[in-house]
């Protein structure tokens, strides 16, 4: 009597669309597609990795040859500006009462290349040439034509010289870019499980900041996760549920409270009515949270809010197959208690999680806590995080850039020696051919340029500097080792204390339904003979003692629903989180899913034990030569 009939539960009402709307309905694979298509952090992250490639572009750019052409140009190139002389280009016109009378065009071109070595030295080398009109002259239509072949040669051998100070721009710009890439291969990693399971928190060692879902921060779209989406489904169905209960208790008791015998006055009708009511209350919270988490979950998808969808739950399918088998279970005149337990066992199982061959659920899913091995699974896994984080691949190779800054800044301490070799060939004045050049008509000049290291308190306060932004680099390098292995261990503590709490809540689970069962048999069960001149009042404190459990009972089954669904959301998103903490997701979106979340996994839960699923880049069992 006290389990109402099944309650038609619709997807779309519950999420604010129109009884007969007909929405999209996305599957965890579609949902995956459309957030690597269409989330903007993501393509954020990509047009990142673009940004910094233009940085190596213009470095490599630098060390090949440069060339210049034009008329008087300006632009020079990384070996030095234009050589002179730079013939420019003007028409002057003077009258006889300004002084000397001038009416002249000069027309110069100049073209030429520019190359810096990798040891310092600078070339630049190019053809000038000056076309000089006189139109108040004799011969006014001879112009006057002379062309020059500069070519200069600068190379120092002390301060600014040699390929660790020359390339240092290079070297550093490509360094960066690795950078960029590896930390784009982590954030695809954590964009896996931030489209999953929502935004982990991932710290911020060095600082006190925790950033949800991604390492690098600066993201504005919300992070839910398609998990979490389903969570608050299951919720609403169950509080629709709950409230259909406790609407047939309601009826229940209108009737009983008619008859003398049962014991019941108005005050447990109103008790119930009150649980009632709070039960519409939480409905409504409920309600607005999944609208609300729903939408979120759109934007993060890149999505507007607006758009008509709702998500598909084959992956919370057991747990309502379960929560329907207990109310049909409840709706048998001859049920049994001794079958809870199976219904129990029908809850999904958890999948395992497998760190360098072994198991990390094996410390406690033999029935008994086996922590003598518990140490050496932190171990392995502190090992595989410090192997396989592209974080701490970064970290390490910036402790080496703070090591080569030493010798870069090391070498502004030294004196000057730089030798400058100029030569330039001119065609001679009588001739108009621009091209006229002659071995005679030449200039040379070899300049040397020394000077002694003596003024030197700001190389040297950069040196000393240098030296300390090292140390500092290696004792950052030593805390973000600690702190990854401190976050490892972490990851997988609250992996066994997920697991723990499900295995415990699917006890509760089944202790709750025998409850609520028990408490109402008491209170349908015939009234006992009652001892003179007290049986009235015992047999009504019994009635509403027994109206207080049940509706106790009551709220203990739909917390222990919904904290069921939970706890499988938590392990699941410790799950993850710990993969993507280890750093052994593939780099490819969909390799890293398909590791996750393998192609039978909606049908999880069917047998015994707990599942266990490769851990991603371990061999497969073919590979490594088992059946």
């Amino acid at each position: 009597m006290l389990i109402p009939d099944e309650i038609n539960f619709n997807e779309a009402e519950a999420a604010g669309l129109p009884r007969n709307s007909r929405p999209y309905i996305l599957t965890m694979e579609q949902a995956f597609r459309l957030a690597l298509i269409n989330a903007r952090f993501y393509q954020f992250q990509l047009e990142n990795v673009y940004t910094t490639s233009l940085a190596v572009t213009l470095q490599r750019f630098a060390f090949q040859p440069q060339f210049y052409a034009g008329l008087t140009p300006l632009t020079g190139t990384t070996a030095g500006g234009i050589p002179a002389p730079n013939p420019i280009n003007q028409f002057i016109y003077r009258t006889r009462e300004t002084g000397t009378p001038i009416s002249s065009l000069s027309v110069g071109t100049v073209a030429g290349v520019g190359k810096v070595f990798n040891s310092g030295g600078r070339l630049l080398m190019g053809f000038a040439n000056q076309v000089v009109f006189n139109f108040l002259g004799q011969n006014s239509r001879q112009p006057s034509v002379q062309s020059f072949l500069p070519l200069t040669l600068v190379q120092p051998f002390l301060r600014g010289g040699g390929r660790a100070v020359t390339l240092e721009a290079l070297t550093q710009a490509e360094r960066d870019l690795l950078y960029a890439i590896r930390s784009f291969a982590k954030f695809r990693q954590e964009f896996v499980v931030a489209t999953l399971v929502g935004g982990t928190p991932i710290t911020n060692f060095g600082s006190t900041l925790q950033t949800p879902g991604f390492s690098g921060g600066g993201n504005s779209d919300p992070t839910v996760g398609f998990l979490n989406v389903i969570q608050d489904i299951q919720i609403l169905e169950n509080d629709r549920k709950n409230i259909a209960a406790l609407e047939r208790l309601y009826m229940i008791y209108t009737e009983l409270i008619k008859g003398e015998a049962s014991g019941l006055t108005q005050l447990q009708v109103d008790q119930v009515d009150q649980s009632y009511q709070q039960a519409l209350q939480q409905l409504v919270n409920d309600r607005t949270q999944f609208r609300s988490q729903l939408d979120q979950f759109k934007i993060q998808l890149g999505m507007p809010p607006d758009v008509p969808l709702i998500l598909d739950r084959t992956l919370a399918l057991k747990f309502k197959q379960v929560f329907d088998g207990i109310d049909d279970w409840q709706r048998d005149p001859k049920r049994n208690l001794t079958d809870l337990p199976q219904y129990a066992a029908n809850l999904p199982d958890l999948a395992d999680v497998n760190i360098d061959g072994r198991s990390v659920l094996s410390v406690y899913n033999t029935g008994k806590d086996n922590e003598d091995d518990l140490e050496d699974l932190l171990l392995a896994a502190e090992r595989v995080t410090l192997e396989h984080r592209l974080d701490l691949m970064n970290e390490r190779a910036r402790l080496y850039d703070a090591w080569r800054k030493i010798r870069v800044s090391a070498n502004a301490l030294k004196g000057i020696f730089n030798v400058t070799l100029t030569n330039q060939f001119l065609t001679p004045p009588a001739t108009t051919n621009p091209f006229a050049f002659v071995d005679q008509a030449k200039q040379f000049s070899l300049v040397l340029n020394a000077e002694l290291p003596l003024v030197r308190l700001n190389e040297r306060n950069q040196f000393r500097a240098t030296l300390i932004g090292y140390e500092r680099q290696r004792r950052s390098l030593q805390a973000f080792e600690d702190n990854l292995k401190y976050q490892i261990r972490i990851d997988v503590r609250n992996l066994h204390q997920q697991y723990l709490t499900y295995e415990i809540n699917r006890k509760n689970f089944t202790l709750a339904v025998r409850l609520k069962d028990q408490a109402f048999e008491q209170i349908i069960a015939p009234p006992q003979g009652a001892a003179a001149g007290g049986g009235g009042t015992a047999q009504a404190a019994n009635a509403a003692t027994q109206t207080t459990n049940l509706i106790n009972f009551q709220r203990q089954l739909l917390t222990q629903e919904n904290t069921l669904i939970t706890n499988w959301l938590g392990y699941e998103t410790a799950r993850l989180t710990l993969y993507r903490d280890l750093g052994t997701l593939p780099y490819d979106e969909w390799e890293a899913y398909r590791e996750l979340f393998p192609a039978n996994y909606g049908s999880a839960g069917t047998g015994g034990g707990s599942r266990a699923i490769r851990a991603p880049g371990a061999p497969r069992p073919e590979e490594a030569g088992q059946p």
